[in-house]
């Protein structure tokens, strides 16, 4: 084992971070120590999800649980890791399609397909507009960086109601 009291702590904080599913960015000062960023703890408070489902669509039974919502699709998810700790490929949840781009807020987690025909589903992080009207920006829970391009509603394939674990 190395003696290097700095070799010991830079292998401790990586074997944490990695059992932890933490996404690392180390860097190193001029006296070599280790400057630790968590990345996917950067989304503010306003980016929690928008109550898609009130109080009295949701019923506790001792025996099942019932959602009172319409057209609900029921999705899984690849291995990408990038809403952890979120979602991962064990996780499953329940989307619904809004019926027009103004119920989308910053912090809801939703799913657009991209123009390759792909199906991104990450958290929006901001919504704007240009000379072709409203757009959205998505980014990832556990990824450092925004996804490229502004996605319109018509992109747009669901918005995550449910978590199932």
């Amino acid at each position: 084992m190395d003696k290097n009291p700095q070799h010991t702590y830079i292998f401790i904080t990586l074997f944490l971070a990695l059992a932890l599913g933490y996404v690392l960015s180390l860097s190193f000062s001029p006296v070599q120590y280790p400057l630790l960023q968590y990345t996917s703890g950067d989304l503010e408070a306003s980016s929690t999800p928008s109550d898609w489902i009130s109080e009295n669509q949701i019923k506790v039974f001792e025996d099942k649980v019932e959602l009172d919502i319409k057209n609900p699709q029921w999705v899984t998810f690849t291995p990408t890791n990038s809403m952890t700790p979120l979602l991962d490929d064990k996780s499953h949840a329940i989307e619904i399609m809004p019926d027009n781009e103004d119920q989308i807020n910053v912090g809801d987690v939703v799913a657009y397909e991209r123009d390759n025909g792909d199906v991104i589903l990450h958290r929006v992080v901001e919504i704007g507009f240009d000379s072709k009207g409203k757009f959205f920006r998505f980014q990832g829970d556990n990824v450092p960086y925004r996804d490229p391009g502004k996605i319109r509603f018509s992109q747009i394939r669901g918005v995550v109601v449910a978590v199932i674990y």
